[in-house]
């Protein structure tokens, strides 16, 4: 094989392998910043509700939780502002 070809394939390879490294830490990095940060702020906020009844709280809270797999958090319940013309 010519030597520009081997040193285009050797170019290759370490472009490649640099960009899978830099891409695997900032993964990692940002999954360590969110765990340390989800540990740090271990105060719940409370939840804010205009006029909804109880019921609807708890149906909508439990469908978030559901849907996130226990992750996700209700932190507002507010109805949309609709503009009506």
């Amino acid at each position: 094989m010519p030597a520009d070809l081997i040193q285009g394939l050797l170019l290759l390879c370490i472009g490649m392998t640099s960009v899978f490294v830099i891409l695997t830490v900032i993964v990692l990095s940002g999954r360590w910043m969110i765990l340390i940060l989800n540990r740090l702020s271990q105060t719940t906020p409370k939840l804010k509700t205009h006029d909804e009844d109880d019921d609807e709280v708890v149906i909508i809270t439990a469908l978030v939780h559901q849907l996130t797999g226990g992750k996700g958090r209700v932190l507002n319940i507010s109805k949309p502002v609709t503009s009506d013309k």
